[in-house]
């Protein structure tokens, strides 16, 4: 050391040289190396610090070469002595290099040997504070920021987040989110490149186990819906949701142009259901805090979570989509509006899987967009009513039914946009009965029940107002017609609603003689299905038939009470006679087989 000290001067021309190698070993992981190094580099210069500011093009260049050289110490040493090097130097010494550095330190975090790892995480922290300092507009000039901006996040969106290896990607998500943060406006221009990393990232950082038991779900005997809604709730917590939660912040219109045609493109074809989440509440986010910006786009969006949701198999996706469908319609025309009303219209007669969207979207609108949904109810309401009286057998309750997931969510849809029933029943009774009258007169025998079930709670809400302008005329002709042809199960529930909507509008019809030849016509169709079944569905007609006979004697007008009496009478009377007679030939039989056994005994 004595012998460098002398020949200070004589190493001086060569210092650019020799310096940056020094400094490099005398990061060296070996003790004794470092102290040789730091020896020799005090004989040298006078004070480190301002040496490395000097030869700092250099000193960068050696940590550079070693951190992608093949020797581990070499490695290890360089990205020690470069992150000490970061440290508070301004953005002229540090710009021309970050590049570079960003590049070496996310390749090194996954290096094969561990303290090389650890060193290049020391590195990478000290390149985060480093970006950020100089990044923020409140600590440096603008057009530094913006430099330092544009060379950085295309760094860490592209290598960095996307990375396989879990640390690298982990670490760039939440500097992404410090970066976008200290950035503010000067990250709008690299908004939509980060927001469709970050909505990637989400199904990317999802664990490969969610993944695996959604596969085999039948295996593990999963809900896949209660997982999917699992995950789906799951997303909102992630590092990622924060980062573009501040992109929401920091968006105008410019940068929102650009991403509403990226976003439609993941809304459709996104991998990953984390993904095509985040893209929904993206959107609602946007809406909510950006309206007038998103509002020229709103069409574009709301076709494409539409049809999105139409090829969407999870059921948490769909209601995401519909979701921001309902948050878009907001902002949209009522014109708009009706199309979206009608396609879920149309969607709800297809079958029983459009029927299931159907209900999704129009229960989103109604608890989202309510304001938009109300220039519409004529057309929503009898559909809701309709649909809410799908049923199922209830395993937990032998011979009764419990509401379908499709009747369950019209029921919501209908109570969203009621006040009263009987009121709304009224207000729309003509839109209703048409609906249920195309329900009666449809092919499906599901649709026919639902349509019988319909009518028997009409009939129990508002009693005669179903008479007025023809109402319950139409309905009664329609159930009439229903009745004939194969008795399939359930086809019972259609009795029960002709006897009941008969037996409460008779007393009004009775008045007219279209009236009552109607509701006489109900009574002979009661008629000929008890003389053609037994059991549930006899009982049934005879009970139905008797509800009509009581409520005839009510009848203002004589001859009609005469004429429909003289229909009903008789064959309840004989269905009487008929059990009557049923019952005292089994009492016969019964006591006939009594003597039998006792004569056999004594035998």
């Amino acid at each position: 050391m004595g012998v460098a000290a002398q020949a200070g001067e004589a190493l001086a021309p060569h210092l650019s040289k020799l310096f940056p190698k020094l400094y490099r070993m005398s990061y060296d992981p070996s003790v004794a190396v470092q102290d040789a190094m730091s020896g020799i580099i005090k004989s040298l210069v006078e004070d480190v610090r301002p040496a490395v500011d000097k030869y700092y093009p250099q000193v960068m260049a050696e940590c550079v070469s070693s951190i992608s050289g093949r020797l581990w110490r070499n490695r290890e040493a360089a990205c020690s002595a470069a992150a000490d090097a970061l440290s508070g130097r301004p953005h002229e010494l540090v710009a021309p290099h970050l590049e570079t550095l960003w590049s070496l330190a996310l390749r090194a975090l996954d290096d094969i040997k561990e303290t090389v790892r650890k060193a290049a995480t020391t590195l990478a922290r000290a390149l985060a504070s480093t970006t950020l300092r100089l990044v923020d507009p409140k600590l440096g000039k603008l057009d530094e920021c913006a430099s330092t901006a544009a060379v950085v996040f295309p760094i860490i969106l592209e290598r960095g987040i996307t990375s396989s290896a879990k640390e690298v990607s982990a670490f760039s998500v939440g500097f992404l989110i410090k970066l976008v943060e200290a950035a503010g406006e000067k990250c709008r221009p690299h908004i939509p490149d980060v927001a469709v990393c970050m909505l990637e990232a989400m199904s990317a950082m999802e664990s490969a186990t969610i993944n695996y038991i959604g596969l085999h779900s039948d295996k593990y005997g999963v809900d896949n819906e209660k997982l999917d809604a699992a995950r789906a709730a799951a997303n909102s917590s992630s590092p990622a949701h924060d980062a573009l939660q501040l992109c929401v912040r920091y968006l105008d219109a410019e940068s929102l142009a650009a991403l509403v045609p990226r976003l439609t493109t993941l809304a459709g074809s996104g991998v990953g259901l984390p993904t095509r989440v985040g893209v929904a509440r993206l959107v609602q986010n946007l809406a909510a805090r950006h309206p007038q910006s998103v509002k020229p786009h709103a069409k574009t969006l709301c076709k494409a979570f539409i049809s999105g949701a139409d090829r969407e198999p999870s059921a948490a996706t769909r209601r995401s989509y519909y979701a921001a469908v309902a948050s878009l319609a907001r902002l949209m025309s009522p014109k708009a509006t009706g199309r979206i009303v009608d396609d879920a219209v149309h969607m709800a007669g297809r079958d029983e899987s459009g029927a299931a969207r159907s209900a999704q979207l129009l229960r989103e609108l109604s608890r989202s967009a309510s304001d938009a949904l109300s220039p519409h109810l004529p057309v929503i309401l009898p559909l809701a009513f309709l649909f809410k009286h799908s049923a199922e057998a209830d395993p937990s309750r032998p011979g009764k039914m419990r509401p379908t997931p499709i009747g369950s969510a019209f029921a919501d849809v209908w109570d969203e946009n009621t006040a009263s029933a009987a009121a709304s029943l009224r207000l729309y009774l003509k839109e209703i009965t048409t609906r249920l009258v195309a329900a009666l007169e449809a092919s499906s025998y599901e649709r026919k029940r639902e349509g019988a079930r319909a009518v028997a709670t009409l009939a129990a809400e508002v009693k005669a107002a179903a008479a007025a302008d023809g109402h319950a005329e139409r309905l009664l002709k329609a159930l009439a017609a229903a009745v004939p042809g194969r008795v399939y199960d359930g086809k019972q529930e259609l009795l029960d609603a002709l006897g009941a909507l008969a037996a409460g509008v008779s007393t009004p019809l009775g008045k007219s003689e279209s009236g009552a030849a109607v509701v006489k016509t109900a009574a002979e169709t009661l008629v000929t299905a008890m003389k053609r079944g037994g059991g549930m569905w006899k009982e049934k007609a005879m009970a139905a038939l008797g509800d009509l006979a009581a409520a005839a004697a009510e009848m203002p007008d004589g001859g009609a009470r005469a004429s429909l009496l003289a229909v009903c009478v008789p064959s309840l009377l004989a269905g009487a006679a008929g059990e009557a007679d049923a019952e005292a030939a089994a009492a016969d039989t019964a006591k006939a087989e009594e003597r039998a056994g006792v004569v056999g005994g004594i035998g």
